[in-house]
């Protein structure tokens, strides 16, 4: 399963330091069962799209899309 999803108020102030940060917006996580039944998930570390389009100003909001993502995951894979 692919899920999509966004903040405006997170990708927005990407987008505003490197317009091309928009080819990786909105943020998604894939989500599946392994073999043994387990649900695993999988992103790409928010830090790649400060990397990948040269963003240098804006540590804060990749902190808290990390936090986001971590969130989503811990969430997806509890008990």
């Amino acid at each position: 399963m692919l899920v999509v999803f966004g903040n405006p108020k997170l990708g927005t102030p990407l987008m505003q330091s490197q317009q091309t940060a928009g080819l990786d917006l909105p943020l998604h996580v894939r989500v599946w069962q392994d073999a043994g039944g387990a649900t695993r998930i999988g992103y790409a570390p928010p830090e790649g799209i400060a990397e990948r389009h040269g963003i240098t100003d804006r540590g804060d909001v990749i902190a808290k899309i990390r936090g986001v993502l971590g969130a989503i995951a811990a969430e997806a894979t509890a008990p």
